[in-house]
């Protein structure tokens, strides 16, 4: 559909505590949406799909932005993958306007702006969407203590979920954030390293994990870090991955 000429159905999820928007830069983003007459929907927890899903299945959109950071993505594609039929599933536009928004950085749009959901719609209407639509896998993660299962492009544990809460702890919450903040963290976590921090706040600290993949045993034992991701660059622009996974 986003490849021929034509009237597309646009969907627009706000997330009005993302720290863009909480501060009033989503009011730009809410008149280019009526301009374009796309419905808004606000939903300050994108992890409770009733606010949005039955929209969504009601809606059908084409095409659907999502305005927060990585968690909001994360939530809203969990809420995709599993609760929503795939024949209804719309492209995705990820309006980076979180703390953090590697998934929109690396998949999407990578800059916040203004005019850019007029854009994609002009685009779509003229038949020529397609050439910019990236197509990447999920991960998917199950068997977590609280039984949630969980979608996104990006995963981990050990040192990399203690060092992505001491990003929000410590750096987020004093205005610091993006790659700023990584590079702070990743400094942090070398000088660890160097003089041997175990302790248990630190972040060079191994621990207990049994991880499987496809159904067959990956990791069981003690390890510093599990790292995931279908994204082709993370923080700092970091190209990790070298296989084809």
């Amino acid at each position: 559909m986003a490849g021929k000429a034509g009237t597309m159905n646009a969907l627009l999820l706000i997330n009005p505590g993302a720290r863009r928007n909480k501060t009033g830069g989503d009011e730009t983003l809410r008149q280019e949406a009526r301009q374009e007459k796309i419905t808004i929907v606000d939903i300050p927890r994108p992890h409770e799909s009733g606010g949005y899903l039955p929209v969504l299945t009601e809606r059908r959109p084409d095409i659907l932005f999502v305005s927060g950071g990585d968690g909001t993505c994360q939530a809203v594609v969990t809420v995709l993958a599993e609760q929503l039929d795939p024949s209804l599933w719309p492209k995705l536009v990820f309006l980076p306007h979180g703390t953090t928004n590697m998934t929109a950085n690396d998949i999407s749009v990578r800059k916040p702006g203004n005019g850019q959901v007029g854009q994609v719609m002009a685009l779509a209407r003229h038949g020529r969407l397609a050439p910019h639509l990236v197509r990447r896998r999920t991960v998917r993660v199950a068997g977590l203590r609280d039984g949630a299962v969980q979608h996104g492009f990006f995963a981990g544990a050990g040192a990399v979920a203690r060092a992505a809460r001491q990003n929000q702890r410590d750096l987020n919450a004093r205005g610091i954030k993006g790659n700023v903040a990584a590079g702070l963290t990743m400094l942090r976590a070398i000088g660890a390293a160097l003089r041997g921090d175990v302790s248990s706040d630190g972040l060079m600290r191994d621990e207990p994990m049994v991880l499987s993949a496809a159904n067959r045993p990956v990791v069981d034992g003690r390890v510093l870090l599990v790292l995931m991701s279908t994204l082709e660059t993370l923080v700092l622009g970091a190209r990790p991955f070298w296989n084809q996974g």
